[in-house]
């Protein structure tokens, strides 16, 4: 009897170990994807209570971005992305930064103030870091044309700021700081395969991005004078803690 048992045991076990080889050779897609994207990129960073509209400040870049990703089982591939800053541009203002007359700084043309508060320098700009993406791609059923990324992007910005004015109120601000940001992302991938081993990708991805709070920056400029009284503008960093990019993205791949 308890040979039987035993023989028995021995059976089921091998029964399992056949059966798990079976599934591990049905989830098994050893895969390997290289992919080379062209992205639009963009960051809203927004200061102050939204309903009176105030400082709204946009990063704008486009970039190069090279992945690589293996594909160990059916349904999960694992990648690692580089994306290169080509081009980058800064639409600024500190318009609505208040004042300490009450009211709102109206400076819509980036002039700051006019005669003698006038500014000779006037600039801001944020300039993003390479990029590093890790990845977990979600894939569906064979030949699904959509997957689905579960991505942390790390990254820098550097932050500049410059006020100068040689006149009767000398002003000389030079800012410079360098805020490191990371945080976890989702990505859509379209995926089109029109010629065997390559492809061509749309992608839609949004990154809530964590920024460290220092450096930053806060400035009081005079900005107008009368009944001997000085008003005062504060122009501040519009970088808050957390925000969002958005990746419009399109390239090609090969897997092999």
């Amino acid at each position: 009897m308890l040979f039987l048992i035993v023989n028995f045991i021995q059976k089921m076990k091998f029964l399992y170990l056949f059966l798990f080889s079976i599934s591990c050779t049905q989830l098994n897609a050893q895969f390997t994807y290289l992919e080379a994207d062209l992205a639009f990129q963009f960051i809203k960073y927004e200061k102050g209570d939204l309903m009176f509209d105030n400082q709204k400040i946009q990063t704008n870049s486009f970039s190069v971005i090279v992945s690589a990703i293996h594909r160990p089982t059916r349904f999960m591939g694992l990648g690692l992305s580089l994306g290169l800053p080509m081009a980058q541009s800064t639409r600024w203002g500190f318009q609505n930064a208040p004042l300490t007359s009450g009211s709102l700084l109206e400076d819509n043309d980036n002039s700051f103030s006019s005669g003698e508060f006038a500014p000779d320098n006037y600039d801001y700009s944020i300039r993003h870091s390479p990029t590093v993406t890790l990845f977990g791609r979600l894939f569906f059923k064979p030949n699904f044309p959509l997957f689905i990324d579960l991505r942390y992007t790390f990254l820098s910005i550097e932050e500049t700021f410059t006020f100068e004015r040689n006149t009767f109120y000398p002003v000389d601000i030079n800012f410079s700081g360098q805020r490191q940001a990371r945080g976890p992302g989702l990505s859509f991938v379209l995926n089109h395969i029109f010629q065997k081993g390559f492809y061509i990708n749309y992608k839609y991805s949004v990154d809530f991005l964590t920024f460290n709070r220092l450096p930053t920056f806060s400035y009081d400029i005079l900005y107008d004078s009368y009944s001997n009284r000085n008003i005062s503008a504060r122009i501040a960093s519009p970088i808050e803690t957390t925000h969002n990019m958005h990746s419009w993205i399109f390239g090609f791949g090969y897997y092999f």
